[in-house]
């Protein structure tokens, strides 16, 4: 059997069903007719996987041999890293 005659069959027994607009309290159990589709980005920052340390990725490229600890409150310059706590925010760059 071919592909195409494959599709053709499962199409012949397949019946498309109707779909319905319910309030959320009801939805439960149902599967939903279209993918839903996020109004805006959450968290709005870039955030971290796990604890660790922030690094500047410019700083990666030929890495220092030392690092300087910063604080949350300070800007992020050469040759710094920053601690960072899950779900914490991951400054741009780094």
């Amino acid at each position: 059997m071919t592909p195409d005659e494959a599709l053709q069959r499962m199409r012949a027994r397949v019946t498309p069903v109707a779909t319905e607009t319910v309030p959320l309290a009801q939805a439960a159990g149902r599967v939903l007719a279209i993918a839903p589709v996020a109004r805006s980005d959450f968290p709005t920052q870039d955030n971290s996987a796990m604890d660790g340390y922030v690094v500047r990725a410019v700083d990666c490229r030929e890495p220092p041999t030392e690092l300087r600890l910063v604080d949350a409150g300070e800007e992020m310059g050469p040759g710094t890293a920053m601690r960072v706590l899950t779900g914490g925010e991951c400054r741009r760059g780094a």
